[in-house]
């Protein structure tokens, strides 16, 4: 391959996304990305996690080599200690010249970027997330289809929450829910809801409940929070190779993009040699962003000349809490199940559909009782001297309000960095402690009681959902390209306007399809 039609920077799930329709369309384009490898998967003779608590050799699989996973990682995901070696995500920030006040920023040079780490819940977005948007979920219908087919989605059509979650997509069954989580659905369904504005329903996952190409339907070892042996859970990583099996799609791999430069007929990218140190450009007409929304928007701020301009970058503020079934307290764990989010829930506020809170219910036994213990509002002796009657009996809960309750700024420093400065809105904790009232009303109807103290508000940034710094509409048109410098186009989560409180990945996913839908059929720009 000599100068690529396009390169596309990140094999992410939106790079990933962007570059299979180019690739198809038979455009010749270079994949950029700093990582060198993808994240090890688990041996595929793993046994179940209920045999490795119970074994005595276990603990090597579930703590890791010199105990790595109980290393402090903060509110991050507890995938980070599980399923990650020590130092993954370390120097990302620092790389791609990001300098966070007050904000979590999560990253990883790696091969598929943190799709290797996701907890895989992957909802669509209807009318109401999407308000003020310049496009609608009508122009990302064709792209969710597409999407679905491409990484398998499984979950339900039929019940409560599917209306909230995407309608008319391709769907493998749904993995059925164990323990509390099955008993929690079970009631809900007999007393026909709760009423008030609360939803429950199977979680919507880019989780397989059955084989795809390579990737093998889920097993339900319950072991997923240390990676998925089967391939089960989706990962843009496992695209790369299929990608690469065309000929006009070629990877360099190692390279952090540092600039980019318009330079007559096209772009030229600066990147460096993570291993070596060594410098290189590569050119093409046309470039895709999809580096992660924070190193794709000081990218483009760069490309611009955009300096000192303050953006918004918003989040979904993310909490987590515990709620214990008292009817099954003690009772046998169940040995097979789903170890991710088995229910997903929604709960309408004051101020309208598109103010709904969206969270996911997880059976505890799925988690490392280091981060059980960590959690729960109890001394760390007390809570493991409890988990044997608990465990059986409790759920966790992550809940995510609307962006707009979020207050982050970025801004490109005249030395050419990013200064992100986090924060919420005001109001914001006793949106949170009313929210908490409600969800227990909710759940106290079915049975369950939320552990007083356990609802724990993170820290902005943490939950990763990222979004607006470089708004479509505003930063770019409504078909990816960036305003002011032609060619240069942005396909992940920086694009999209705003998030809801639900899950964007998927709609990530979507608009980037559909940006290289329309790249692929768009003219090269000719040659000066």
């Amino acid at each position: 391959m000599n100068r690529p039609d396009i390169i596309v920077v990140g094999t992410g799930p939106a790079g990933i996304s962007a570059a299979w329709p180019l690739v198809e369309a038979g455009l010749t384009v270079l994949l950029l990305d700093a990582g060198t490898k993808r994240l090890d998967r688990p041996a595929g003779d793993r046994p179940p996690l209920a045999a490795l608590r119970a074994s005595d050799q276990g603990w090597s699989s579930l703590l890791g080599h010199g105990l790595s996973a109980l290393r402090d990682v903060g509110f991050a995901s507890p995938k980070l200690r599980t399923a990650a070696p020590p130092g993954f995500g370390e120097g990302v920030a620092e790389a791609n010249r990001i300098r966070a006040t007050g904000f979590r920023q999560v990253g990883a040079f790696a091969l598929g970027g943190l799709s290797s780490l996701w907890g895989a819940v992957a909802p669509a977005y209807d009318r109401s997330d999407m308000a003020g948007w310049p496009i609608s979920p009508s122009d990302l219908a064709d792209s969710y289809r597409r999407v679905a087919v491409r990484i398998g989605l499984s979950g339900s059509d039929d019940d409560d929450l599917a209306t909230a979650q995407g309608v008319g997509l391709p769907l493998q069954p749904p993995l059925a829910p164990t323990g509390a989580a099955a008993m929690m659905l079970e009631r809900y369904r007999a007393r026909g809801g709760t009423g008030d504005g609360f939803r429950l329903g199977l979680a919507r996952n880019a989780v397989l409940s059955a084989g795809l190409g390579r990737r093998r339907g889920c097993t339900l070892c319950k072991g997923c929070m240390w990676g998925c042996p089967q391939g089960s859970i989706y990962t843009s990583a496992d695209e790369v190779e299929d990608l690469l099996r065309h000929p006009n799609a070629r990877l360099e791999t190692g390279w952090l993009v540092e600039t980019l430069r318009r330079d007559g007929d096209g772009w030229t990218v600066a990147a460096r040699d993570l291993r070596h140190g060594d410098r290189r450009d590569f050119s093409a007409p046309r470039v895709v962003l999809a580096a992660g929304a924070l190193a794709t928007t000081r990218l483009a701020l760069v490309a611009t000349g955009r300096i000192g301009i303050e953006r918004p970058l918003v989040s979904a503020p993310c909490f987590a809490f515990a709620a214990v079934m008292p009817s099954r307290l003690g009772t046998g764990l169940d040995g097979h199940g789903f170890g991710m989010a088995q229910l997903a829930f929604d709960l309408r506020r004051p101020g309208g559909p598109g103010d709904a809170v969206f969270g996911s219910l997880y059976e505890a036994d799925g988690f490392a009782v280091a981060d059980l213990a960590a959690g729960l509002p109890l001394t760390r002796r007390g809570a493991a001297s409890l988990f044997g009657l608990l465990m059986p009996a409790l759920l966790i809960g992550l809940g995510y309000v609307p962006g707009r309750w979020s207050r982050n700024r970025v801004r490109l420093t005249a030395d050419g960095a990013l200064e992100v400065n986090g924060g919420v809105a005001d109001g914001h904790g006793r949106e949170l402690k009313e929210i908490g009232a409600g969800l227990g009303r909710h759940f106290r109807r079915l049975g369950a009681w939320m552990l007083p103290g356990s609802l724990q508000p993170f820290s902005p940034g943490t939950e990763v959902h990222y979004a607006g710094s470089l708004a479509m509409g505003e930063m770019t048109d409504c078909g990816g390209e960036m305003t002011g410098a032609p060619g240069l186009f942005i396909a992940d989560g920086a694009a999209l306007p705003g998030v809801s409180a639900k899950h964007h990945t998927f709609t990530m996913m979507a608009n980037a399809d559909r940006i290289g839908q329309r790249l692929a059929t768009a003219k090269l720009p000719e040659r000066s």
